[in-house]
């Protein structure tokens, strides 16, 4: 490894400093890179009940605000909300 070649006797201090460098560079990449497969890493599902009248209801209302909705078919869809309780 890098860090065992720094501890060689015949290394001179000027490399130390390089290999120092390099090492502390290398660190910062691993955290780096730890930090970016944290962070793609999709989050555990978590399940809740919901009311399923109010989801679609959300979900019918922000459908209908899409702007292709809205220019395209002005007045030509008729949404009717008859959710069973």
């Amino acid at each position: 490894s890098v860090e065992l070649l720094a501890e060689e006797e015949s290394i001179t201090g000027e490399d130390k400093v390089v290999i120092s460098k390099a090492v502390d560079e290398i660190k910062r990449i691993e955290a780096l890179l730890k930090s970016l497969l944290n962070f793609a890493k999709p989050p555990q599902p978590q399940l809740m009940a919901v009311e399923l009248n109010d989801l679609l209801d959300k979900t019918v209302s922000f459908s209908l605000r899409h702007p292709s909705l809205l220019e395209d078919t002005a007045g030509m869809i008729n949404v009717v909300r008859d959710f069973d309780e």
